[in-house]
């Protein structure tokens, strides 16, 4: 996959912090966008109307259905990185947020990962790369920037070669 296939550069890091977790097996079964799950069923009216020679059946949307999805699914994580992740029965939900949400997204994700429990029983990991990463590593080709040069920004953060080591 490539950074344009996603909905967010935080995803893409994630993505790609993913990808070298799988490589050293801390993570598997990565899915990108898995099931969706319905929060709100379509709701519809049916009525008659009066045609000039007949009656007709007919039906007006009242409210379209809410749906949600998660931005990656796991299957499994190590057991040393299961503090950063809440299972569910079946397996880990993701969803991946910035530090700076102008649109209001982590109060809508709040009501979403509330609700997606009630209904289904999961819960939706709320993963802020900016704080994952300096507990863990970051990916190389963020830290060194699309120009080749380290970042002030993940400057204190272990790379994947450094945790590998461990």
């Amino acid at each position: 996959m490539l950074e344009k296939d996603f909905d967010s550069t935080e995803e893409w890091w994630f993505y790609l912090w993913l990808l070298d977790a799988e490589s050293l097996g801390y993570v598997k079964g990565v899915t990108y966008q898995p099931q969706s799950f319905q929060l709100a069923p379509l709701v519809e009216i049916h009525y008659k109307k009066k045609l000039k020679t007949k009656v007709k059946d007919m039906t007006k949307t009242l409210l379209q259905p809410h749906i949600y999805t998660a931005d990656f699914h796991l299957e499994y994580v190590s057991p040393e990185f299961q503090k950063y992740f809440v299972k569910s029965e079946h397996g880990y939900w993701i969803d991946v947020k910035g530090t700076f949400n102008p649109h209001g997204g982590d109060r809508i994700f709040s009501i979403h990962q509330k609700w997606v429990y009630s209904i289904y029983k999961v819960y939706v990991n709320k993963i802020v790369p900016e704080k994952l990463f300096p507990k863990t590593w970051a990916p190389l080709s963020i830290i060194k920037g699309k120009r080749g040069k380290p970042l002030k920004k993940w400057a204190k953060c272990k790379t994947i070669l450094d945790v590998a080591d461990l």
